[in-house]
């Protein structure tokens, strides 16, 4: 092992030091998802899902799988890292990765 200073950014989380003690932050990591996946048109929201908002079971043909699981698995990185109060809204959607309809599309936007 080498010493190299200080950790700016390890597993996508940056660590910001101040005299108040550490910050860890994944917005740098959210925004290059965001930018990845072309969800400009999305907007912050004061709950991420209800536990009210109920998804069902497609009865239709599964559309876009993997672009689902590919969405699902980015949010799940960072509700492991940073962000345990989306877990609840991606645990919910992640049952749906193989049978998924454009009602679980808006669920994620």
């Amino acid at each position: 092992m080498k010493d190299v200073g200080e950790v700016n950014v390890i597993l996508c989380i940056k660590n910001i030091r101040n005299n108040d003690g550490i910050c860890l932050s994944q917005s740098h990591y959210i925004e290059k998802i965001h930018g990845m996946l072309k969800y400009h048109e999305c907007f912050p929201v004061a709950t991420s899902f209800g536990p009210t908002y109920k998804l069902t079971r497609n009865s239709g043909r599964p559309i876009a799988q993997l672009e689902y699981a590919k969405v699902i698995g980015c949010f799940m990185c960072s509700m492991t890292g940073t962000r345990p109060d989306i877990a609840f809204a991606i645990g919910n959607l992640s049952r749906y990765n193989s049978n998924l309809s454009k009602f679980h599309w808006q669920a994620i936007h």
